[in-house]
């Protein structure tokens, strides 16, 4: 099998349990208390209270965030994060998405790449404003923009000192995080920094060099993150009457014509060859097994709502890690109980390589998430050994 930036080795997930626990234990010593948010959020009817650990999880990701892209959220003009959002409404409109994708790729290659230098280190509340627009202006972020857009209403209700509490837990537990998730889970993600050596000229003027080019400690961040979202809403998942499994078009032989039917977005898998990973996957699932083929990630979005709010039936979603966490709080928003399967490594010709990968995810954890399943077969992905590419592919 062929890793380009991440690989799962067959430990993955016993190690990114181990520090998940890890990782929660230090939440509780070094975070104030999310109690407050949590009645603030039920106070002003914004959410329904989702379980703390998830709060916690959004701290560190606000401190993760800051130390990672700061010196760029310091540097944007918001004339530029204007411009950005309407871009991003203008692409909404499949007939003007590629016109508009070349001017994000200028943008953001020019503009939202530049960097201050001088970034202040401390995390303040103005800091954490200036974090927010930049990330919503990637378009790459657009959940986790959400997510801290709500920690800045709550926030902004309280006395600097009060908030600047907040801040310093997420700094401190970031601090943290950031060097025992590389010792945990860096042989998963060592070819990461390889491949970064050469975005900047390789993907200069697209519009997923930002994309293509988050930090290391970015991977390590979503892998606990969905490890925390699937215990926080298993229970829930489990009282489902029918499961549906949601599986990326990459995962296709790239050489084969699919034959699912449905939508061009949202597509029925039939199983129609031996080779495919999707279809040994419903194969082995049965004629119970409801399996679709999700070709735009995109239209992710739409692709949902028609179970928003439907508790009977859960989702397991499948995606590059880049990709899974901005998905699992899209079904979160929506009330979807859901759960998240990470592919193995990544390979869409989108934007990891030209030509394509066929992806693959372990078999094994898919079918343990479910609740009613088949024996597993050996995970697809773990048959041969990784090798690792250069960042051209």
């Amino acid at each position: 099998m062929t890793a380009i930036t991440y690989a799962l080795t067959p430990t993955y997930y016993d190690d990114v349990a181990r520090l998940t626990d890890r990782t929660l234990t230090e939440a509780d010593r070094l975070l104030p208390s999310v109690q407050p948010f949590i009645e603030f959020l039920m106070h002003r009817q914004i959410e329904s209270p989702r379980a703390a650990t998830q709060y916690q999880l959004e701290l560190m990701m606000i401190g993760v965030y800051w130390r990672n892209y700061r010196g760029f959220a310091n540097a944007v003009s918001r004339r530029t994060v204007e411009l950005c959002h309407g871009l991003l409404s203008a692409r909404k409109e499949q007939r003007y998405k590629a016109f508009v994708d070349e001017l994000r790729g200028i943008i953001h290659t020019k503009t939202l790449r530049k960097k201050d230098e001088n970034a202040p280190f401390q995390l303040t509340l103005e800091g954490l404003k200036k974090l927010h627009l930049w990330l919503s202006a990637t378009g790459d972020f657009a959940e986790e923009s959400n997510r801290i857009g709500t920690w800045l209403q709550y926030l902004s209700t309280h006395r600097a000192s009060d908030a600047n509490q907040y801040l310093r837990g997420a700094q401190s537990l970031a601090g943290w995080f950031i060097p025992n998730a590389q010792e945990a889970l860096g042989d998963h993600t060592k070819n990461v920094n390889h491949f970064k050596r050469n975005v900047a000229t390789q993907y200069a003027n697209r519009e997923d060099i930002i994309l293509c080019d988050r930090s290391e400690s970015d991977y390590h961040l979503i892998m606990v993150g969905a490890e925390v979202m699937n215990r926080a809403l298993r229970t829930e998942f489990e009282k489902t009457q029918k499961q549906i499994v949601l599986l990326p078009a990459c995962m296709r032989p790239v050489d084969h014509r699919c034959k699912a039917v449905g939508t061009d977005a949202d597509l029925t898998c039939c199983a129609c060859h031996s080779s495919c990973a999707i279809g040994q996957i419903k194969q082995q699932g049965g004629k119970q097994l409801d399996v679709r083929v999700i070709v735009h990630a995109t239209n992710f979005t739409e692709i949902l709502k028609k179970w928003e709010n439907q508790k009977q039936v859960g989702l397991v979603a499948s995606a590059c890690v880049l990709h899974l966490f901005m998905g699992g709080l899209e079904m979160q928003k929506l009330n979807i109980p859901s759960q998240c399967v990470l592919l193995e490594f990544s390979g869409c010709k989108n934007h990891w390589h030209p030509t394509g990968i066929s992806t693959a995810l372990s078999t094994q954890q898919l079918f343990r998430v479910l609740p009613q399943s088949p024996t597993p077969a050996m995970p697809l992905s773990a048959s041969k050994p990784f090798r690792y590419l250069s960042a051209g592919g």
